[in-house]
């Protein structure tokens, strides 16, 4: 699936690719939320999550690789 045919979904099958096809491949706490990033063939997905409301905030898809840095910065230097 590519990223144009995603943002065509509605918003429940938009969640429904995410679960099926998503690959988990960082996460990370900030402020009361868990934030989630999948891939789903070339584009990615951040699924918001509320600690405090136990509920799912917003899915949110991108391309861009700039949008990757808040995972990115949580990778120590050392592992790589």
């Amino acid at each position: 699936m590519t990223f144009r045919q995603y943002r065509y979904l509605d918003e429940e099958n938009q969640e429904r690719v995410c679960w099926q096809y998503g690959v988990l491949v960082a996460e990370r706490r900030v402020r009361g939320y868990i934030y989630q990033l999948y891939q789903v063939g070339g584009f990615y997905i951040e699924v918001k999550y509320s600690i405090s409301l136990n509920s799912i905030q917003s899915f949110t898809a991108f391309e861009s690789t700039d949008e990757l840095d808040p995972y990115l910065q949580g990778i120590p230097l050392e592992w790589i």
